[in-house]
């Protein structure tokens, strides 16, 4: 008989209960930073597959108003190679000299996959993740409660 290797659970870059995909939602998204900004609920939501690595850190997921922070300072913002628009990252992982990132086109909602990467984006994500949850007097691993995505966009398309 064969023996199988245990395969990670991959989440779907979109939630199954509602069929809306983060490349439909992510233009959507764009448009309301501000707020997210400001809503608990809506700033700890953390997308499918929202992560970051680094060769020496571990990895760990990133909640969507986190990477807003990172992306209004520059940071997982790359041009769209499709309209030249911005695209933001919502995954990066990497080492000391390489690393990829992948995020959506904030006009159409296209993905895309990038071999730039800086360690200092996983500084600056872990680093702002700890800042905000020790404001909020969590210590361990959790995050504060967020809203899944697919509620998060129906609630901003009101």
């Amino acid at each position: 008989m064969k023996q199988f290797r245990a395969v990670p659970k991959v989440t779907p870059a979109f939630d199954p209960s509602l069929k809306i995909s983060m490349e439909s939602s992510f233009p959507i998204l764009c448009k309301h930073f501000d707020l997210i900004l400001i809503s608990p609920k809506l700033f700890w939501s953390i997308p499918p597959n929202s992560r970051t690595g680094f060769s020496f850190g571990g990895s760990f997921e990133v909640p969507l108003g986190i990477w807003i922070l990172a992306w209004k300072r520059g940071i997982g913002v790359n041009p769209c190679i499709q309209c030249g628009g911005k695209a933001f990252a919502l995954y990066s992982a990497g080492a000391m000299s390489l690393g990829t990132s992948q995020g959506f086109c904030s006009e159409y909602g296209k993905a895309f996959h990038n071999k730039s990467w800086s360690p200092g984006t996983w500084v600056f994500l872990r680093k702002e993740i700890d800042e905000r949850k020790k404001a909020l007097g969590i210590v361990d691993r959790t995050y504060p409660e967020g809203l899944r995505i697919s509620d998060l966009v129906e609630l901003i398309k009101g």
